[in-house]
């Protein structure tokens, strides 16, 4: 017979003096023939996890099923009346909790608790974080694949009904229970501040939902990743990685007061103060601009900029499709590069003309002249900045929508939305992408799986 590693869980008490000892789990020393005979399989860790778990609780509850002795009713003292079976999901396992019923022998109030009468929820904050975390990041049946392989079974606790309901309840308690920002953050003397707007499909009896997104960081706090040279003697692509940051967005129809009131927040979590300048980038919608108009007499000033990320997207998609055409069309952006508004629009006029026969790529044409011509008190010297080092488009750090909205809630065609859904899972994806995810998280956790009860 080979020989053993044993493992066992000590119960000590107060003196040092082992009061109870269980044995747990076992493995049988055998040369290893291949590598999966090395150390623990998968499901063999998971078990012993449950039956350590398991002894802990055990001894807890015990603790706890001492703390009622008398009626709450009448006062008199309270007998033993059996044992109730409740659930407890932790973050790898699930177990079943023995709770001590009670009842009063005068007038038969009863005692009879489980996990979430005590705690106000039978599912581990640690357990949810990690659920919530999931839903932020994947369509919700995709999580319960993902939670499900990590533990190597599946556990109705991860269904993916309940990750939606417990991911929506802790995006309400976040939305209603906003971070107040410290007395002694220190002033910025500069803010970028990123708004862009989304639509997404929806369940309701209208087209799509628009969602609106603001990303706000300290220009300080952006780190220059690549430029490098590489082995074959090109340079590689600069990108910008923001070190610190504070993230919104909402799909509420509210006259815009819920996107405005956490852009605020966001912003004063990150210095807003009355000598701060604000340099803000937008896609050229109004609403957009609306939401930095609300933060200026909290600022110093506010330099709006049309974000050169969208007029490059406007103009890929604006397309012609032959190389003399698309020629042209470069020239007019290169115009637009260099702070000519004027003679970008002159050479897509000109364009126009030319498509005057093509109705599809006249309509592109003209979409492209509109949307310049609307924004035009707010295109720069796109060339000038990027030489000066100042930020001109939000590709350069990330991309508002695409990182927030469409990565999640875009990503499958098939998707449609509940606004109350879609909006709540927006909350859960701008907390996680904030500075204070990692310390606030508990409070909205736990407050969002009473809520959810």
């Amino acid at each position: 017979m080979a020989d053993l590693i044993q493992i066992a869980v000590e119960r000590v008490d107060q003196t040092g003096v082992i009061v109870k000892r269980t044995l747990v789990g076992y493995k049988e020393i055998k040369e290893p023939q291949e590598i999966i005979d090395l150390g623990l399989r998968h499901s063999e860790q998971i078990d012993i996890l449950k039956e350590m778990q398991d002894e802990i609780i055990r001894a807890q509850i015990d603790l706890l099923n001492e703390k009622v002795t008398y009626c709450q009713s009448c006062g008199n003292k309270l007998a033993k009346k059996g044992y109730t079976k409740s659930d407890f999901n932790s973050v790898f396992t699930d177990h079943k909790v023995s709770c001590s019923r009670k009842i009063c022998g005068k007038c038969q109030w009863k005692s009879i608790p489980s996990v979430r009468s005590i705690f106000g929820t039978q599912i581990h904050p640690d357990l949810a974080k990690i659920q919530v975390e999931m839903s932020g990041k994947h369509p919700y049946r995709e999580a319960q694949s993902i939670l499900n392989t990590m533990v190597n079974k599946n556990r109705k606790a991860n269904n993916h009904n309940g990750l939606k309901k417990i991911t929506e309840s802790i995006g309400n308690h976040i939305d209603k229970n906003p971070i107040h920002p410290a007395e002694n953050i220190p002033a910025a003397d500069e803010l970028i501040v990123q708004v862009d707007g989304g639509h997404l499909k929806t369940t309701e009896d209208q087209r799509s939902i628009e969602a609106l997104a603001a990303v706000v960081y300290n220009p300080k706090n952006v780190a220059i990743i690549g430029g490098n040279e590489k082995k074959d003697g090109s340079i590689s692509e600069e990108r910008g990685e923001i070190t610190s940051k504070n993230c919104v967005a909402s799909a509420l129809l509210d006259n815009q007061e819920s996107i405005k009131t956490q852009t605020l927040i966001a912003a004063k979590l990150q210095g807003l103060a009355k000598k701060t300048k604000i340099t803000a980038l937008c896609d050229g919608a109004t609403n957009c601009w609306s939401v930095i108009d609300s933060l200026e007499p909290e600022s110093s000033s506010v330099d709006r900029i049309l974000d050169w990320f969208h007029i490059a997207m406007k103009f890929k998609n604006t397309g012609l499709g032959h190389a003399s055409l698309n020629k042209k069309l470069e020239s007019a952006k290169w115009s637009l590069w260099h702070g000519d508004t004027d003679k970008c629009l002159e050479k897509l006029s000109a364009l126009k003309k030319e498509m005057a026969k093509n109705l599809k790529k006249l309509n592109k044409i003209e979409k492209l002249i509109t949307y310049i011509e609307n924004n035009k008190a707010f295109t720069v010297h796109y060339a000038k900045r990027k030489n000066s080092k100042l930020t001109f488009t939000s590709h350069l750090a990330e991309a508002t929508v695409e990182s927030l909205i469409n990565q999640r809630c875009k990503s499958k065609q098939h998707m449609r939305w509940s606004r109350d859904g879609l909006h709540a899972i927006l909350v859960v994806r701008a907390a996680i992408n904030s500075d204070q995810w990692s310390s606030n998280w508990m409070s909205h956790v736990t407050g969002g799986l009473k809520s959810a009860v």
